[in-house]
């Protein structure tokens, strides 16, 4: 039996991708994606910032950590001034507000 990779986001295989790449005269390198389960990190508890969605085991909101990164903080420089986090939290942070952004849905309205 031929194992199969799990399909894309939009149902295309791994195999079939590097198939329609090889009649292009294209070689793809198939590479292991690290998914981050942000859940394993990020909580939210009503009586910690009012429910705020958190980091786990801290005070700091995601709110606060996307707030940072987009003031052009680094990496390095949350970390550093911030020694209760760790790159992984930055991390689930991200994937958090990425989920969000996703399942964000837009309704147009009429004039």
């Amino acid at each position: 039996m031929r194992s199969m990779s799990p399909p894309l986001s939009d149902g295309t295989t791994i195999q079939k991708l590097m198939r329609l790449s090889a009649a292009k005269g294209r070689r793809l390198i198939p590479v292991e994606v690290h998914v981050m389960n942000w859940e394993d990190r990020i909580t939210a508890d009503p009586k910690i910032l009012v429910g705020k969605p958190i980091v786990r085991g801290t005070r700091l909101s995601v709110e606060f950590i996307i707030d940072l990164l987009a003031s052009r903080w680094t990496t390095q420089q949350i970390l550093d001034n911030y020694p209760i986090l760790m790159q992984d939290d930055l991390e689930a942070c991200l994937h958090y507000a990425n989920e969000l952004v996703k399942s964000e849905r837009v309704y147009p309205v009429g004039s």
